[in-house]
C-alpha cells in the first residue's frame, strides 16, 4: 500500500471534498465582513458627525474626528475586501448542494485521514484551498482512503469517483475557453455530478454503519454510477466536438491549402473533359468534306 499510487477516490476527495463539506465556502466570510463593514461604518459616521457638531459649536475635538475617520476607513476597507471575495465567487459560480449528515461525516472522516483536520476554521479553509488549487495532487505515501473503508464501500466509492473525475476534468479544461458550449453549462453539470456523489456517499456511509444493508442499497448505487458514466460520456463527446471544430491558425492554413488543391483539381478535370467535345465538330466536318 505504501508504494501504490493515488486512487480515483483520493483525487476526488482532494479536489472536490472540501467544497462538498463547505470547508472552502466563502459565503459565511462574506456575511461576517458585511456585518463588520456596516458596524464600523455606522460607528465611524456617528463619531465623525459628533466631532463635526462639536467643532461647529466652537468646541473642536480633533481626536474624535480622527477616531471617526479611522472607523470609516476600516469599514470601507472591509467592504472592499467583501466586494473582492464576492467577485471571485461570481467568477467561479457553484450551485449549492445539500449534504446529508451521514455523508458529511464520512467526507470529513476521509479528508481528515488524508490531509489532517486543523481545529481552527481559518487554518482548515486555508489548507484545503491550497490543496484544491494545486495542479498536481500529492499525498503521504501511507495515506489512502482504502485503508479505512470496508472493501465493498471502497469499491462503490472508487467506481463513482472515477466517473466524477472524468466530468470535473473536462470542465476544468473548458474553463474560460471561448465559444465553448460546456462553459455556460459547467455550474449545472458540476452540481448534477455533486448531487449524485453526495447521494452515493450517503449510501456508503449507511453501508459502513450497517453492512447488512448493502443488498438493499447496492442496486440504487449502481444506477447512480451508471448515470454518472452517461453524463461523463456526453461531456467528453461535447468537448471532443468542440475540439475538432476549433479554428486555430494551423487549421485555418490547412483548410485554405486543401481548398486550393481541390479547386486546382476541379479546374484540371474540367479542362481535360472539355477538349474532346471541342475537337469533335472539326473531325465531323473533315469527313463530310
Amino acid at each position: 500500500m505504501a508504494t501504490e499510487e493515488m486512487r480515483s477516490l483520493d483525487r476526488f476527495l482532494t479536489a472536490r471534498g472540501p467544497a462538498l463539506t463547505g470547508i472552502t465556502s466563502e459565503a459565511r466570510r462574506v456575511r461576517v465582513m458585511g456585518v463588520l463593514a456596516a458596524g464600523y461604518g455606522l460607528v465611524g459616521a456617528a463619531t465623525a458627525a459628533l466631532g463635526a457638531g462639536m467643532a461647529m459649536a466652537g468646541k473642536p475635538l480633533l481626536p474624535l474626528l480622527i477616531q471617526g475617520g479611522t472607523f470609516l476607513l476600516t469599514g470601507g476597507l472591509l467592504a472592499g475586501i467583501r466586494t473582492g471575495i464576492k467577485h471571485r465567487m461570481q467568477q467561479d459560480p457553484t450551485l449549492p448542494v445539500e449534504v446529508a449528515p451521514d455523508a458529511q461525516a464520512l467526507l470529513q472522516r476521509l479528508l481528515s485521514h488524508l490531509h489532517g483536520w486543523p481545529l481552527s476554521r481559518i487554518r482548515r479553509r486555508r489548507r484545503y484551498r491550497r490543496l484544491m488549487r494545486r495542479q498536481t495532487i500529492a499525498l503521504p505515501t501511507e495515506k489512502r482512503c482504502e485503508a479505512i473503508l470496508r472493501s465493498e464501500t471502497f469499491a462503490l466509492l472508487e467506481s463513482a469517483a472515477r466517473e466524477a473525475n472524468r466530468i470535473y476534468g473536462v470542465l476544468e479544461q473548458v474553463k474560460g475557453l471561448p465559444s465553448s458550449a460546456l462553459d455556460p453549462m459547467a455550474p449545472s453539470i458540476r452540481a448534477a455530478a455533486d448531487e449524485e456523489m453526495v447521494s452515493i456517499f450517503q449510501m456508503a456511509a449507511q453501508i459502513e454503519k450497517f453492512p447488512e444493508s448493502k443488498e438493499s442499497r447496492w442496486g440504487e448505487a449502481q444506477q447512480k454510477i451508471a448515470d454518472l458514466h452517461a453524463l461523463a460520456e456526453q461531456v467528453e463527446k461535447q468537448f471532443a466536438l468542440r475540439d475538432s471544430t476549433s479554428s486555430s491558425r494551423l487549421h485555418t492554413v490547412l483548410n485554405a491549402l486543401s481548398a486550393d488543391v481541390r479547386a486546382r483539381e476541379e479546374l484540371n478535370a474540367s479542362a481535360y473533359t472539355s477538349t474532346p467535345s471541342e475537337a469533335e465538330p472539326q473531325i465531323l466536318g473533315s469527313r463530310s468534306s
